[in-house]
């Protein structure tokens, strides 16, 4: 198990309840090292810090859970995160979360000796998804600028005809763009292809 001496714990949750939970049931492997960030802007000054490692607690929505995460990996590679989530049994949200750089996700039911395990196992370097998750999360291809503009304009509910008229595009080849974006996303509506993308922090 990790030392107080060598590690830094935070502890990411909107919940005090949460963090006092976890804080309790840690206290004899991190002693003092653990922090805190109980809002979007501590929590982001919490990453700044440069922990060991991050605990995202399981009361931020899913698409929060995976902002911060990007916004970990963006600031450090060295930092080891596992998120909580009551979306962590979903394979979607596990190639997503594997994708914005977390090292595990758990369900909100597991208990501290299982958190201990699973970070005990970030902090040494493994990653505990599925090989599916891995190889899904690593084939996941950044969207084209295009691309990117049809998501942003779809996650503003336009039309294809608006599409077209402020892309300077036919119908047509809206429609033919957003064929290739649902074959890529594997997403089956306008709705999931937003959804989706809102996961991974493109829009």
């Amino acid at each position: 198990m990790p030392s107080a001496e060598t590690t830094r714990l935070v502890i990411l949750d909107p919940s005090i309840f949460f963090y006092q939970a976890t804080q309790t049931a840690l206290a004899h492997i991190y002693k003092d090292a653990i922090l805190y960030g109980c809002d979007e802007t501590g929590a982001l000054q919490a990453i700044g810090s440069n922990p060991a490692l991050i605990l995202i607690g399981p009361n931020w929505t899913p698409p929060q859970s995976l902002h911060l995460c990007r916004a970990m990996r963006r600031r450090t590679s060295d930092t080891r995160a596992i998120i909580v989530s009551a979306a962590a049994d979903e394979p979607l949200f596990q190639t997503d979360a594997a994708y914005s750089g977390a090292s595990a996700c758990l369900t909100p039911f597991v208990d501290a000796e299982t958190i201990a395990h699973a970070l005990d196992q970030a902090q040494r370097g493994a990653t505990l998804f599925a090989p599916k998750i891995l190889r899904d999360a690593h084939q996941l291809a950044e969207p084209t600028k295009r691309e990117l503009e049809l998501l942003r304009a779809l996650a503003q509910e336009k039309t294809d005809r608006e599409i077209a008229d402020e892309l300077c595009l036919s119908e047509h080849t809206v429609g033919a763009h957003l064929r290739n974006i649902f074959r890529k996303m594997e997403a089956h509506d306008r709705k999931e292809a937003v959804r989706r993308a809102r996961h991974r922090g493109w829009v």
